[in-house]
């Protein structure tokens, strides 16, 4: 099950929730973070973004295995730069 997206009063959407459904414990320092830092807030961002496009593609009756493997791997990447960032950041 996936988290809900929050939104701020202006509609825009929180990139970090996104986070929560493969670091759910981390919850409260993946918020601070973003709130506070803006290179977590573009990584958070970035993971966002490639998370939408590859459930877009994934999920699309032209499915295009190459660019889906592709944005796997991006998110996989961008996973492991959010991970080691909370863990050398602990705020």
């Amino acid at each position: 099950m996936k988290p809900p997206m929050n939104t701020h009063g202006d509609g825009a959407m929180e990139h970090w929730t996104c986070l929560l459904r493969v670091l759910p414990d981390r919850r409260a320092q993946i918020e601070r973070s973003y709130r506070v830092s803006s290179d977590f807030r573009e990584i958070c961002d970035d993971y966002a973004d490639c998370v939408a496009i590859l459930e877009t593609i994934a999920g699309g009756s032209r499915r295009e295995p190459t660019a889906v493997a592709d944005y796997e791997e991006m998110r996989e990447r961008l996973e492991q730069e959010i991970r080691e960032w909370l863990a050398s950041n602990p705020l």
